[in-house]
């Protein structure tokens, strides 16, 4: 297995090594489609607001042992294990060394899809207008993870965090 790839001022890895294995030189992460859309619409005899936002999108997160794109596929750390095996560190000036799990670009968490919605209601007395609005984030509660557990171990890629839980929020707004 032959190393390959570049280092950079803001690289984790030891300059002595190259970042990737020659196999993993060609990194692409193929199609991630993003969808979003907003829809609004005001009911004219009754004054009433209605809107809803909608998107999906591709796993929001890159916190992943050295994986600088969307993917889960990255590579672990085998010094910290060790050193607590031993309860030293390796040997003065050995650099870290890296292996990959799968292939970078290989792996994605789950898509990140999230429907929110408002009803609003528009109360005019004179000049003024008083807007009273429920707005409801989340509607469909998906949960989603957005944070999975990068350590390697029995827990790698456990959910860490999961999307916010639906939430109402209600307001009113005063026009004068």
């Amino acid at each position: 297995m032959g190393w390959g790839g570049s280092l950079t001022f803001f690289s984790p890895f030891i300059p002595s090594l190259g970042q990737w294995p020659v196999e993993f030189c060609h990194r692409e992460s193929g199609w991630l489609t993003n969808v979003k859309g907003l829809a609004s619409y005001t009911v004219p005899k009754i004054d009433l607001l209605l809107s809803t936002a909608f998107h999906s999108v591709p796993y929001p997160g890159n916190n992943f042992p050295a994986v600088a794109s969307q993917s889960l596929g990255g590579q672990v750390l085998l010094a910290p294990q060790v050193q607590t095996t031993l309860g030293r560190p390796l040997s003065s000036g050995l650099p870290i060394e890296f292996f990959n799990i799968a292939q970078p670009g290989a792996k994605y968490g789950d898509r990140l899809s999230q429907v929110d919605l408002r009803i609003g209601k528009n109360l005019r007395h004179g000049r003024a207008i008083t807007l009273i609005s429920l707005d409801v984030f989340n509607l469909f509660n998906s949960n989603t993870p957005d944070v999975y557990q990068p350590s390697y171990g029995t827990t790698y890629l456990n959910p860490l965090s999961i999307t916010v839980a639906r939430l109402f929020k209600i307001s009113a707004q005063f026009d004068f």
